[in-house]
């Protein structure tokens, strides 16, 4: 079975799964949309077509992560004491906590 987008197969519980099968600058791709229905493959289907190098049926990749070093540590301390205004004894457990 095909759609626009590539073919139809049919997982463990016989729902559609929507396959995404192109080639593109030379290139084969086959990769799931996990949608199973037509409307969400299409919309999963132009995603991919924007970006098919980095398509990844599950969304964006997040943004880096944040480390928690010295200075962002201080940072949050200096805000806690200085903009939330509390208590010396509570800033400095949470300089504890951080530690």
């Amino acid at each position: 079975m095909t759609w626009e987008g590539g073919l139809i197969r049919h997982d463990s519980r016989s729902r559609k799964v929507y396959v995404i099968r192109r080639m593109i600058n030379g290139r084969n791709y086959k990769v799931s949309t996990r949608a199973t229905t037509l409307r969400a493959a299409m919309e999963q289907l132009k995603r991919f077509e924007t970006d098919p190098k980095h398509y990844n049926p599950a969304g964006s990749s997040h943004e880096e992560p944040i480390y928690l070093d010295a200075p962002l540590a201080a940072e949050f301390l200096a805000y806690s004491r200085d903009v939330d205004k509390n208590s010396p004894t509570w800033v400095k457990k949470q300089q504890g906590h951080l530690a």
